[in-house]
């Protein structure tokens, strides 16, 4: 599957941000997203902002895949977004949580035929009830700092796509394909609402 990263208005993202972040643009290879992915067609002056955030963020996120090694990616979803503020479980997916029991910093979802490699995440085997209440407090602890929750999809470095993300958007993460159907996926900082994030993707390790 091949990506391109555009903008709101189907231009690819102009060079110069490539440079400013020390990457050439067709680094960027499988990576992309339009308005469509965010589940607004129309989008109101309040949202703009949102919008223009979540395409940074895109980009910030991407940028792991410029280091080398099979990286994949994290794109926001209108659809995600909406699963997890429905409090919907997938069946197909087992779900972890990393931060505080009561308002996580992220929450994933990762589908059954790929293993997460990493035990920073905590496993959770979610009923309707504690899925909701989960969700419900992320969402307030994100109000709080007037944020708002949002939803991702991630993909492997095909363009498969292999799970889920719910977080505020200045969550950072790389996602790491491992051998086999291992996968690696970063934890956010752990201050993410206080502090806003640290940049995971600087400690992703140098091709060998």
């Amino acid at each position: 599957m091949k990506w391109r990263l555009r903008s709101s208005r189907e231009k690819l993202v102009p060079a110069a941000i490539c440079r400013s972040a020390g990457v050439d643009r067709g680094d960027l290879g499988g990576l992309g997203f339009g308005l469509r992915h965010l589940g607004r067609s129309n989008p109101g002056p309040k949202s703009i902002h949102s919008i223009a955030a979540a395409i940074v963020l895109a980009i910030v996120l991407t940028f792991g895949g410029c280091a080398g090694g099979r990286y994949g990616n994290i794109f926001p979803d209108g659809q995600t977004t909406q699963d997890f503020d429905s409090f919907k479980i997938d069946p197909g997916m087992n779900y972890y949580y990393s931060g505080p029991d009561l308002f996580p910093n992220a929450l994933i979802g990762l589908k059954k035929e790929y293993i997460l490699d990493n035990n920073l995440w905590k496993p959770i085997n979610p009923t309707p009830a504690s899925f909701r209440d989960m969700i419900l407090h992320m969402q307030e602890k994100a109000r709080d700092y007037r944020e708002f929750q949002h939803g991702f999809l991630m993909y492997d470095d095909l363009g498969k796509p292999i799970g889920v993300w719910y977080s505020i958007l200045k969550a950072r993460t790389v996602v790491k394909m491992g051998e086999g159907n291992k996968v690696v996926v970063y934890t956010p900082d752990l201050m993410i609402y206080q502090s806003g994030g640290g940049n995971a993707i600087a400690d992703v390790p140098e091709k060998k």
